[in-house]
This record gives C-alpha cells, sequence and structure tokens, in this order.
C-alpha cells in the first residue's frame, strides 16, 4: 500500500495506539494501517486500493465476514461516480472462502465420518470411553464430538507451517508445566491419552491438515500479489502464521482497525470501561446525546418482546431505516420476530435459524420418535397430521384418517403403545358409518400400520450410516414425505445432509439411537434462514455488529447470564490448561464481546437495551453487569416497561341460545335428559350439534371404568352362586373375590393401576355381602342384571303428527320378591330397579330430597306393564369398606342399614308403588312440554349454573361470561350458534 494510503487512514489516529500487539507483529513485512472506523473508512479503502498499481479488478480484499460487503460495494460506486470512471469489483471473501477457492474442503468439528470412526475406536477402548463418563452408544458419539472439535483446534493452533512433532513437544510441555503440581502422574497419563488421540487423527489428514496444507501451498505460490487485509479482531495463531509467511512473497497492505469515533460524547464510557479509554474516539464537535441509551426491566418475556415491537414501529415513523435488533436471548428474538411479521414489518435474520427449530424438521423428528419410543396416540396424531406426513394424498383423506386414528385411541379401554395396539385396534373397530371415504380411509389406516411394523423391525438393526440413509429415504417414501421434502426449504435443507451421509465411508454400525443421536447434531448444527425480504431491520447476535452503522439498536435479553454468556470452556481441557496452551478461552470471548459493546454504544445514535427481570420458572434475573457499570457511570435508572392501557370495549352479546325446531333428537337417554334439565344450551351441542370432546389416552383408571368393572364383576359373582346349594356368607365372599380376581388380574398384568383397583375391591367385598345378604332376608332376589330397555313414547302436538321419540338406557339390576296382600291374600310381585356407584351418594340424596332427581324416574319410564305397575323402590347403591351396620330407625331415601344407599322411594318397607308412579309421570310429562316448546322456537339458553358449568366441555361455546345476565333472554329471541 503507498504512502499516500496509508497517510491517509493515520489521519483518523488521535496517537491512541492499543498495545495489544507484539514487537514481532509490528515488524511483520506488510504495510500495516492501524486505523479508525469512521464514516470515512470505506471510502479511504477504496481510495487506497484504487491508487496501488494492481488494476482494482485483480485485486482481492480479505475481510473477517460477509456483512462488510455491501458499505465496500457502496463505497466503491461512489467513488466510480466521483471519478466518472468504470471500475471493475475486486474480489471480496474470507481466508477460508479464499482457500476453499484454491481447493480446500470446508472443515467440521462436528463431522460426521471423523466422529463415527472415533466412536468405533472409543467402544473398542471401553476403559477410555468409562474414563471419559462414556456408557451409551449415543453418549459415545458426543464424546467422539468433542474429540474431533479438540483435535481440529489443536491441529489450527500447532500445525501451521509445522510438523506434528513441534505440536506434540507444546502439548507435552504444557501438560508437565500446568498438571504436574496439580493433579500428578495420573493427569499426565489422561492428557497423554489425548496426545495420542489427536496424532492419530492428524495422520488421517483431516479437513484442518488439509486445509492448512493449501494455505502452506499459497504462501510457496501466492495466487494474487496484491492483496488488502481487514482486520477488526485478534488473530488466530494459523492465521498470524499465514499472513507473516505470504507478505514475504506478496505485497499485504495490513488495514488494523483499533479504534472506532464515537457519534457524540463518551465520558460515560471511559468512566465505565477502562478499555474505552483507549477504543473510542470522541467525534469533533458532538453534543452530548441526552438519554442515547435507555435500559428498561420487563416484568416477564411478553412485556419485553411489546416493547421491543413498539419501539421499532416508532422508529420507523420517525424515518429510521437502519434498525439492528441484537440477539442475546433466542427465546425472545423469535416473538419479536414472529410479532413484527404479525406487524407487517419484514426483518432480516442473521441470527441463523436452527435447521431443528424448523416446521418441516419435525417430520422426521417425531416420526423418529414413534419408533424409538412408545407410539403414543398425542404424538402419532400429531405426526399424522404435519403438513409434510402423507402429504401423497388427498387433504380430505388425510383429515378422515387422522379422525379415525383419533377414534381408535378413544375407543380401545387400554392405552395403545405399539405398532402392533394400533393395527389390532383398527382390525377391531372400523370407521364409523358418518365418516367419509370409511372405506378408502380403512384401507389406507392398515396400510400404514402394516408398513410401521415393517419398519419397526428394519429400525431395530444395526447400519451404518450409508444404509441408514437408505433406509430411511425408503420411510419417506411410504409415509409420503419425500415429495413434500422437496417443496419445502427446510426439506431440501435435510435431503442435502442426506445425500451428504450417503457418502460416508464409514462401515461402523449404528444403532437406531446412535443414528438418531447423529441426526440430530447435525441438525441441531445446521442453520436454516427464511428469505431475506428486507435489510431495514436486522435481527442479529452482538459479534455481526462489528464495522457496521445503525440508527438505533436494541439489545434484547441483556440479563447476566446472556451478557457475557455464561457459558465456559467445553471439551477434555480446563481453562489453565488452554492458558498454557494459548488457547482461545472463554475470557477471550467476553473481552471480544465487550469490545463490540463499546463500538455499539460509541456508534448508535439511539440504543435501548432491555431484560426480563424473572426468568419463565420464576427465579429473579439481574441486569447484565457490563450494562451496571455503564448505568452507574452514565447516572441513568432502568425504567420499567410498563405497557399503556388499552380500552377495549367489552364485547357483550345476548345470552346464547339456539332455536332447535326441525332438529329435535329421536332418541333420549338419561344422560341426555340431565343435560337438557342442566343447561338447555348444553343439550343443544351435545346431543343435536353432536359435539363430544374425546378424552386424550391414560393409563389411569377412570371412575367410569371403575363402575363397568364392579357391575360385571357383580354379573359374574350372581350367576357363581346361583349354581351352587351354598348360600353361606363365607362362601359368597368366596365367590365375589374369586370373581374380582378373575376380572382385574388379566387387566392388571397390562396395567399396574388395575392392582390398586383390585386391591380396593376386595375391600369392598365382606361389606357388599353382608348388605346383599341381608336384601335376601327381605325376601328380595336377583331378576335381571345390565338390562337394556327402550320404549316409544311419542310427543303429541295439536293439529301436527307426533314427534317420535325413543327412550332408551341400560338399568344395572333389576331385584324382584314375592308379596302377599295381607287383606285380599293375593300374591304380588314386586320390583327394585337399582344403579350402582363407586363415587359417594351425596349428591343424589340431595338430589333426591330436593326433588331433581331425573336418572331413576327416566329408568321407571322405560317399562310398562308389571314392573312399571309394581315397582317399589328405585335407587342408587354405592361400595363401601366399612362394616354394615343396622340402623335403630330407617331414614328416609337412605334404608335401614349404613351401606350407601339413595332410594327414590321414602321407605324401603313400604309396598306402595304409587309414589314411584307418579315421580315417573311427572317427568313424561315435563319432558313432552319441554320438546313442544323446543318445537314451537323456544330457544334453547345457556342456562347452567356453576356446577353444571364448572366441566362443561361446551363452554367455550355459549360464551358464558361475554353475555348478558339470564334475566335478559325472557325478552329475546334468541339466535343461532
Amino acid at each position: 500500500m503507498n504512502n499516500d494510503f496509508n497517510n491517509d487512514l493515520n489521519s483518523h489516529l488521535n496517537g491512541h495506539l492499543n498495545n495489544d500487539l507484539s514487537n514481532d507483529f509490528l515488524e511483520a513485512p506488510w504495510c500495516l494501517s492501524r486505523c479508525v472506523f469512521d464514516d470515512d473508512f470505506w471510502p479511504q479503502v477504496v481510495a487506497g486500493m484504487a491508487a496501488q498499481a494492481a488494476p482494482l479488478h485483480e485485486q482481492i480484499i480479505i475481510v473477517p465476514d460477509g456483512s462488510m460487503y455491501v458499505p465496500f460495494a457502496r463505497a466503491l460506486a461512489a467513488h466510480a461516480r466521483a471519478g466518472q470512471t468504470a471500475c471493475g469489483m475486486p474480489r471480496m471473501m474470507t481466508l477460508l472462502d479464499w482457500a476453499k477457492s484454491r481447493g480446500a474442503s470446508d472443515w467440521d468439528g462436528l463431522h460426521v465420518t471423523r466422529s463415527i470412526d472415533w466412536m468405533a475406536q472409543l467402544k473398542e477402548a471401553s476403559q477410555l470411553a468409562q474414563w471419559l463418563a462414556g456408557s451409551r452408544e449415543a453418549d459415545v458419539f458426543d464424546l467422539a464430538q468433542n474429540m474431533v472439535a479438540l483435535s481440529d483446534e489443536l491441529s489450527l493452533h500447532f500445525l501451521a507451517g509445522q510438523a506434528i512433532g513441534v505440536g506434540e513437544a507444546a502439548l507435552k510441555r504444557v501438560v508437565d508445566e500446568v498438571y504436574q503440581a496439580q493433579a500428578g502422574v495420573l493427569a499426565q497419563q489422561e492428557l497423554a491419552i489425548l496426545l495420542q488421540c489427536w496424532a492419530a487423527d492428524v495422520q488421517q489428514q483431516t479437513p484442518v491438515v488439509r486445509y492448512l496444507q493449501v494455505l502452506a501451498n499459497m504462501v510457496e505460490a501466492p495466487p494474487a500479489r496484491c492483496v488488502t487485509v481487514v482486520r477488526n479482531r485478534a488473530w488466530t495463531a494459523h492465521e498470524a502464521w499465514f499472513w507473516a509467511q505470504y507478505a514475504r512473497g506478496a505485497q499485504v497492505n495490513l488495514i488494523d482497525v483499533v479504534q472506532v469515533r464515537a457519534v457524540h460524547a463518551v465520558e460515560p464510557l471511559h468512566a465505565a470501561w477502562a478499555v474505552a479509554q483507549s477504543r473510542v474516539l470522541a467525534g469533533a464537535g458532538a453534543a452530548p446525546a441526552q438519554g442515547s441509551v435507555q435500559i428498561y426491566g420487563a416484568a416477564n418475556l411478553e412485556d419485553e418482546a411489546q416493547a421491543v415491537v413498539r419501539q421499532v414501529l416508532d422508529w420507523r415513523a420517525q424515518g429510521l431505516r437502519k434498525i439492528a435488533l441484537v440477539a442475546l436471548d433466542r427465546t425472545v428474538s423469535r416473538r419479536v420476530w414472529a410479532l413484527l411479521g404479525r406487524c407487517g414489518v419484514a426483518l432480516r435474520d442473521d441470527t441463523g435459524w436452527l435447521l431443528s427449530t424448523a416446521r418441516g424438521a419435525s417430520s422426521w423428528q417425531q416420526g423418529f420418535e414413534l419408533w424409538a419410543d412408545d407410539v403414543s396416540a398425542h404424538l402419532l396424531l400429531d405426526w399424522l397430521a404435519h403438513p409434510l406426513v402423507l402429504a401423497d394424498v388427498t387433504g380430505e383423506l388425510k383429515e378422515n384418517v387422522v379422525r379415525y386414528v383419533r377414534a381408535l385411541s378413544a375407543r380401545s379401554k387400554r392405552v395403545l403403545r405399539r405398532w402392533t395396539d394400533w393395527q389390532a385396534a383398527a382390525q377391531r373397530f372400523e370407521p364409523a358409518d358418518d365418516l367419509a371415504q370409511r372405506e378408502a380411509v380403512h384401507a389406507l389406516a392398515l396400510a400404514l400400520f402394516e408398513r410401521a411394523i415393517g419398519y419397526e423391525k428394519r429400525f431395530a438393526k444395526a447400519l451404518p450410516m450409508a444404509q441408514w440413509v437408505a433406509l430411511v429415504l425408503a420411510w419417506a417414501d411410504d409415509f409420503g414425505m419425500t415429495g413434500a421434502w422437496r417443496n419445502d426449504a427446510a426439506g431440501l435443507v435435510w435431503l442435502d445432509l442426506l445425500e451428504k451421509w450417503r457418502g460416508v465411508a464409514s462401515d461402523v454400525p449404528l444403532r437406531f439411537a446412535a443414528f438418531m443421536r447423529v441426526q440430530q447434531s447435525e441438525v441441531e448444527g445446521a442453520t436454516f434462514r427464511p428469505h431475506d425480504v428486507s435489510d431495514e431491520v436486522l435481527l442479529l447476535p452482538l459479534g455481526s455488529t462489528r464495522m457496521r452503522d445503525f440508527e438505533a439498536v436494541w439489545l434484547m435479553g441483556a440479563t447476566q447470564g446472556n451478557l457475557p454468556s455464561t457459558a465456559r470452556n467445553k471439551g477434555f481441557l480446563n481453562t489453565a490448561a488452554r492458558l498454557g496452551l494459548g488457547l482461545p478461552t472463554f475470557m477471550d470471548n467476553h473481552a471480544q464481546a465487550q469490545r463490540d459493546l463499546i463500538d455499539l454504544f460509541a456508534r448508535t445514535p439511539q440504543l435501548c437495551a432491555s431484560y426480563c427481570v424473572s426468568a419463565d420458572d420464576g427465579a429473579p434475573q439481574a441486569l447484565s453487569t457490563w450494562l451496571m457499570q455503564w448505568q452507574r457511570a452514565a447516572g441513568a435508572r432502568i425504567q420499567t416497561i410498563a405497557l399503556p392501557a388499552q380500552a377495549v370495549a367489552p364485547e357483550v352479546a345476548a345470552q346464547s341460545g339456539a332455536v332447535a325446531t326441525g332438529l329435535l333428537p329421536t332418541a333420549l337417554s338419561a344422560t341426555d335428559l340431565s343435560s337438557l334439565l342442566e343447561c338447555p344450551y348444553q343439550f343443544y351441542s351435545r346431543k343435536i350439534l353432536g359435539l363430544q370432546q374425546l378424552d386424550a389416552p391414560s393409563d389411569a383408571v377412570s371412575p367410569a371404568d371403575k363402575g363397568n368393572l364392579w357391575h360385571n364383576v357383580l354379573v359374574d359373582f350372581h350367576q357363581l352362586r346361583g349354581l351352587r346349594e351354598d348360600t353361606g356368607a363365607q362362601s359368597d365372599h368366596d365367590d365375589l373375590v374369586t370373581c374380582l380376581r378373575q376380572k382385574l388380574t388379566p387387566l392388571a398384568l397390562k396395567n399396574a393401576r388395575y392392582w390398586l383397583t383390585l386391591e380396593a375391591f376386595l375391600g369392598y367385598a365382606p361389606s357388599y355381602v353382608t348388605w346383599w345378604r341381608a336384601r335376601e332376608a327381605q325376601g328380595w332376589r336377583l331378576f335381571k342384571n345390565e338390562t337394556k330397555a327402550e320404549i316409544n313414547q311419542p310427543i303429541v302436538l295439536e293439529g301436527a303428527a307426533a314427534l317420535p321419540l325413543n327412550w332408551n338406557g341400560r338399568i344395572d339390576q333389576i331385584d324382584v320378591r314375592e308379596h302377599t296382600d295381607p287383606h285380599s291374600g293375593e300374591r304380588t310381585r314386586e320390583y327394585a330397579v337399582m344403579d350402582y356407584k363407586t363415587g359417594a351418594l351425596g349428591k343424589f340424596q340431595k338430589a333426591i330430597k330436593n326433588g331433581e332427581e331425573v336418572q331413576l324416574a327416566f329408568y321407571l319410564n322405560l317399562f310398562s306393564g308389571e314392573i312399571f305397575t309394581h315397582a317399589i323402590q328405585a335407587g342408587y347403591v354405592g361400595v363401601s369398606d366399612k362394616p354394615v351396620t343396622d340402623l335403630k330407625a330407617e331414614k328416609p331415601h337412605q334404608g335401614a342399614n349404613s351401606y350407601p344407599q339413595a332410594w327414590l322411594n321414602a321407605s324401603q318397607t313400604s309396598h306402595d308403588a304409587s309414589a314411584l308412579q307418579g315421580a315417573a309421570r311427572l317427568l313424561k310429562e315435563q319432558v313432552s312440554n319441554s320438546f313442544i316448546d323446543m318445537h314451537n322456537g323456544l330457544p334453547l339458553m345457556a342456562m347452567g349454573e356453576l356446577t353444571a358449568c364448572q366441566y362443561c366441555q361446551v363452554r367455550g361455546l355459549c360464551r358464558k361470561g361475554y353475555t348478558q345476565t339470564p334475566s335478559n333472554h325472557h325478552s329475546q329471541k334468541g339466535t343461532h350458534s
């Protein structure tokens, strides 16, 4: 670089030189210009390059990163316009890109082939793997990755221009000096093993070694005679070696950016950080910018994100166009990205979306989990519903398949865990008649489960990486994903990875868990970024702000754990060893981050920082200590983010109601009737619209399951005791225990939770036997179990055809006994209608006493003739493990002993059936009136009380709480929903 160029650049210095360079560096054979970064930096660089003897298009400029391309191109265009000359664009690239253009391959510390080979060697050296805390195959792969990363780092540091022996000697010296006093012989032996592993890795000609060989070839035969190098950070060992050697055979103009020029007064910066004194120059005549940096504290992540978005919108309204959002916290940045998208603000994300976070990634990640673990219903349904799964079938067919699979999980009495369970369920339950394309749906579901079982066996094998790729591609074809991947941005990245793995030369067989760990590691390391559409708002990490000017910047997530990062050195070498070796440590990263922060403070006219005062788990969080230092120096205060309250007009509408004329059901159950009485709108939603919430599959034994089991056991019990003559109490107890164990033991072997149910039922057995024998002593005997009954009772209308209505239900037990009339001597049979409950009976007893019980009266209406005429008892019978005792006096509606009972009839000793008949007829009349009202257009209103609403599944549909009070509904016509 000529003297004019040097003079122009050095004119921006104020005489304060950075002392971080050694004398060897200053005396290196390059043309050094120590520069200040300001508004004139890039025009001066272009002018200096234009003054060289070589034409611009023959020159090369090496930069730390690609973000410098845009400002350099602008400066070059301005230079061409000013000189009215055509200028060829110099080649701008990083050192790695330059080496790649000369034949080097891109090196990666997580290279799959090397990691798998190292994993195989670590598995063979079991003692070494145990020492490195690796046991499972997936753990050993992680260790292998760390080994590869350490080997590459040591190679870059020690082997640039040297033989491996020199590196061995350096590492051995550090081992002796750093560890001998602290850990003795053992530590030397451990690090000696790492040294041997590194030497063995280098002998394999790793990509890093080949990269260093390309750099050595470039030193021997320089491909460019005039190179301009921009340096804004400390060089690594191999970079310093390369440029020192390259400059001996070619002209290297080194532009070392050691300072930045502030756009405003910098006294607070100098007071906050000592390094800022030599890092930042004040602008000539710059006036203090009052409030140029604002620090905000937010109560939660959502408030922080909302505040960032509002400020960005304000900045844009002010005409600012160069806005940067520094992502110190990934969660906050993703939320801001989403909110800005909703506001129509397009931003460019330079943080790099991880491929694992892309929506398309779940298509293969969730799929792998289904074959690696239990095939849970929620994961299977999520996977099948993914837009990239089953993409080769029509949308309607896919939707119906998902509905069918959801129905299978709900209809199965046990949780489906394996693919064979799902196949058996599909073979047992066909799609419902009302499901569209039911035959095609059933055939596709069976085919999918059959394929899944086949892949279950194939995934159980240990295969080399290339064969895993072939298997995954075949799996994707069979489940309709391959074509969808080709049309998805994330899917294309995934297919590129698979193609890369197809070429892995290693033949080490991997189990499915190890393959999943390999692909997960690579996917988490790969970046996926949506199309960038704007340069006005940038989302970027702190390190990417170097040598870039912005009109406004917001630091998001500026907590003590994020700025600086709390990450420490990982791998096999601790900080002391890394210091001794001269390797970068977390302290170097912190120092660079602090310089980047100081530059940002000095160069940005408007800068904001924010943090959450508490984490998601409620733990308190502190502001970054660096920002605390600036805050104290500037006399600033943390401002609380208080989003202004917005007046929202309540959207209160008329109480929800629906007219059901012409839609009345033709069948009615006791549950339907209870729903109608509790809340007419609930009845409309469930019975007329047919809306039902599917319960999530669970291993838990629900109250309904317990009730059905108890009913089934009693059926077996009464059948068994009817086969023998001995009817003693002990024989009855033994029979009931036998039935319990026969019914529940097979279930308990499949689901351990049934053991608790069995123990509880065994505890109920003595009390139930005592109660039943006392009932037999009163003359009662079993008449029918599990009786299904129905009766047609049309609703009579004036001047119109009757409305058909079928009453149906299932009665747990009907008892019968003979009774002789004391006056006439006539013998008649009396009946009792019973329903067993495994829960407490308090609410039933209360409902009966208050005249609100309808289920028992509904059951009575299912019969005509003798049973209806002579039914003298109707009630609920519970279960209990407490001893049964006779009461001194019969309790109304509860019987004469302590066993849990709730009878619709007040007395068990009365032979009068009129009370029950009256309750049944009254209910029949009420149902008839209700159906007539519905037929005539009376709206079914949302009138449920708290007890009906608390667990109502249609609460979100009726919108209770957002409607007018029930007192208004009488004057309203009601609305269709």
